[in-house]
């Protein structure tokens, strides 16, 4: 390479064809569903939260008879 030739704009490597990169199919739908199913779950939990929150976290005191 001559120094006539070799300017900033010259590229340093020699242009090869691109391969485009496959897309990992499964890993992408493992994904998908995760992403889809996180909505679903917490709507069906939802209406057992309020209950479950006050059967594990409020202490009732007792008063012995």
């Amino acid at each position: 390479m001559s120094h006539e030739a070799a300017d900033e704009e010259s590229p340093l490597l020699p242009l090869q064809p691109v391969k485009p990169t496959p897309v990992p199919w499964f890993q992408v739908s493992i994904v998908a569903f995760a992403h889809l199913a996180e909505p679903l779950t917490s709507q069906v939990i939802y209406p057992f939260a309020p209950q479950a929150s006050t059967e594990w976290f409020c202490y009732e005191r007792r008063v012995p008879d």
